[in-house]
């Protein structure tokens, strides 16, 4: 039996052995936003600290009225059979001087933003 087009032949190949060879861009920390406040008298926290663990490097400070909004964080990685996304999640983090540190587990399904609905309320530490 003789091959017709052995170019096609060999396109065909490398599609079937080189699906794991495609490189793709995966977020690895949901985008976040919200609004930090102070528990006791309700009044946004300017300048506190959000971010997600081990992913330091995206964090971003709350604005003058406790106003949040934090990047997804993303790596290139293989793909096996074909792109998709996963559920990036991750440790938010809210840290302040003179408040107590608060933490809580985020995560989402591919691209979609996570808006924290209610306001993220930092206890004043013991002194």
């Amino acid at each position: 039996m003789k091959l017709q087009s052995p170019g096609l032949f060999l396109l065909f190949v490398v599609a079937i052995f080189g699906q794991g060879c495609v490189v793709w861009r995966y977020s690895t920390t949901p985008q976040v936003s919200g609004t930090v406040i102070d528990a006791t008298t309700k009044q946004p926290v300017s300048g506190a600290t959000v971010g997600i663990r081990d992913h330091e490097g995206i964090a971003r400070t709350t604005s003058q009225d406790g106003v949040f909004r934090l990047p997804s964080d993303h790596v290139w990685r293989p793909c096996l059979l074909i792109p998709g996304d996963y559920w990036p999640k991750g440790m938010l983090f809210i840290e302040a001087p003179g408040y107590v540190l608060q933490e809580r587990k985020v995560s989402t399904f591919g691209e979609r933003p996570i808006v924290l609905q209610q306001p993220v309320e930092l206890q004043r530490a013991q002194q």
